[in-house]
C-alpha cells in the first residue's frame, strides 16, 4: 500500500506514530466542550450560538472553528419550525352570548364552571392538558 500511496515505510510509521500537534489536542479539547454545551441547549444552539456560549465561559474561538467541530461530531441543530394555527374563531363567534360575561370569578362555589386546555408542541407531536 505504501508504494501505491507513493510514500517509504519508514515515512508512513512516523507519520502513524506522530504525537498529536497542538491544534489537534485544541480541536479535542474543543470538541469535548462543544458537545456539552450542545447537549446542555437540548440540540438548539448553532455554532453562533455555541460559540457566544463559549466566550461567557472564557474559551476563546472563532465561529468557523466552532462550525467544523460540530461538522466533525455530527451535531446540527433543531430549526425553528413554523407556527401552526392550531385554533380558528368560529364563524358565529359574534351571534353567541357571553355568558361569563369576560369574568369568570363567582360569587358563589358551583355557579360558573368554566374549562380550558393547554397544547404544547414537542418533539413527539402536540401534547394537550
Amino acid at each position: 500500500m505504501c508504494r501505491w500511496a507513493g510514500v517509504s515505510k519508514s515515512g508512513y510509521y512516523a507519520w502513524r506514530d506522530r504525537p498529536d500537534s497542538s491544534t489537534m489536542l485544541r480541536r479535542k479539547e474543543l470538541a469535548v466542550m462543544v458537545k456539552d454545551v450542545f447537549e446542555s441547549s437540548h440540540g438548539t444552539y448553532g455554532y453562533r450560538r455555541m460559540a457566544a456560549a463559549l466566550a461567557r465561559q472564557k474559551v476563546a474561538v472563532d465561529p468557523s472553528t466552532v462550525r467544523s467541530v460540530m461538522h466533525e461530531l455530527g451535531l446540527v441543530a433543531a430549526q425553528p419550525q413554523a407556527k401552526v394555527r392550531t385554533t380558528a374563531p368560529a364563524q358565529d363567534l359574534d351571534e353567541r352570548p357571553d355568558l361569563v360575561r369576560r369574568d369568570p370569578a363567582a360569587p358563589d362555589p358551583g355557579l360558573k364552571w368554566v374549562g380550558d386546555i393547554t397544547c404544547t408542541r414537542t418533539r413527539a407531536g402536540l401534547v394537550t392538558r
